[in-house]
């Protein structure tokens, strides 16, 4: 931080600073007076960037100690930085993980928000989301061509991609029925797709059996007809079970069984309409 040249004590003093970027692009060089807050001078900088998104985004300074800290965007900018060398950057090591952090928050925000905002995406589990760790999904199945194609189904499904009948007429302004093209008695979302539709009962019977054979053998009995009684319960343990924490031992075995049910329900499907 150097002070502009003016007299000693006026409070209209100017203090030059040097804003230095993660990506190693040209620095800037800013001026601030004794009384301007940690936003004003972060809003300069976004000004300086045309950069509209704050939210994940800030300042850090580094201490005379080496210590790093976030510039307070409603504290005075002078006293955070008085007596404080603003000259020195932080290792290209810690630059780094530094970036890789705001970045995977980022996308982990950006999903969360989705999953939770948008319909299509409403089974998913976020509640235990970490960046690097993968989906139950794809940590339940194998290497085999057949698993792969078994979780690639699922993957769909549980990200609100896999394209049925009402959504087809949704995304046509509703000129498209909405209506099951295997039994013509209801619309065919999720729900009538696997739980409902009676033109897929041969398929879906098999697999619903083996889970409730499976919890039967693991769970309460009240729990396990709790879960197939409600049909909103059974979807969820059908598209994403690690919503139901107390079926943390058995996510794996119920999820080869789910993955297996829909993608049998999806090749019944694919060849009734051929």
């Amino acid at each position: 931080m150097f002070r502009k040249n003016s007299k000693k004590g006026d409070p209209q003093v100017e203090y030059q600073c040097t804003i230095r970027f993660l990506d190693d692009s040209e620095p800037i060089q800013l001026f601030f007076k004794k009384d301007t807050l940690g936003h004003s001078l972060f809003d300069q900088v976004c000004a300086k960037l045309n950069l509209v998104e704050k939210d994940y985004f800030g300042l850090r300074y580094v201490d005379a100690d080496k210590q790093r800290h976030w510039l307070d965007p409603l504290k005075a900018v002078y006293k955070q930085l008085k007596g404080r060398g603003t000259g020195s950057s932080p290792r290209k090591a810690y630059l780094e993980k530094m970036v890789y952090n705001a970045v995977n928050d980022y996308w982990k925000n950006i999903l969360i928000l989705e999953a939770r905002t948008k319909v299509s995406m409403k089974m998913l589990n976020v509640d235990n989301f970490k960046v690097g760790v993968v989906h139950n999904i794809w940590e339940s199945s194998g290497s085999e061509l057949l698993s792969v194609k078994r979780a690639c189904v699922k993957a769909k499904i549980i990200s609100g991609t896999y394209t049925l009948q009402a959504d087809r007429a949704k995304f046509n302004g509703n000129r498209t029925s909405s209506l099951c093209p295997l039994c013509f008695k209801q619309s065919e979302d999720l729900m009538h797709f696997l739980i409902k539709c009676n033109s897929l009962e041969g398929v879906r019977r098999k697999f619903i059996m083996l889970l409730r054979n499976l919890l039967n053998d693991k769970i309460n009995a009240l729990l396990v007809d709790d879960l197939f009684n409600f049909e909103d319960n059974l979807l969820q343990l059908i598209v994403d079970c690690t919503k139901f924490q107390f079926l943390k031992q058995l996510w794996t075995t119920i999820e080869r069984l789910s993955s297996s049910l829909c993608f049998g329900l999806h090749q019944k499907r694919t060849s009734l309409l051929l």
